[in-house]
């Protein structure tokens, strides 16, 4: 997983990785919402998936190939 360290607004670091921008562009690019996403990788925690999306912890492996084949049918096609 590749690793990308950014400033954030108040100063501090997130953790941005590959995972985490496609789960923010699925949000926001490709019409699904926190639940969507949640309900898509079969967690039963929405601050769990609210965590990836800030960067703060990350997915499991069998969660993370999830994410690539929601993102890859959904995004990944239109660029």
């Amino acid at each position: 997983v590749r690793r990308l360290q950014m400033r954030t607004r108040n100063g501090g670091e997130e953790l941005i990785t590959d995972t985490t921008k496609m789960l923010r562009a699925l949000r926001d690019e490709g019409g699904m919402t926190t639940a969507d996403i949640m309900e898509a990788v079969n967690t039963s925690s929405i601050e769990q998936v609210r965590r990836w999306l800030r960067g703060d912890s990350q997915p499991a492996a069998s969660r993370r190939e999830i994410i690539t084949n929601l993102f890859t049918e959904k995004i990944g096609e239109e660029k």
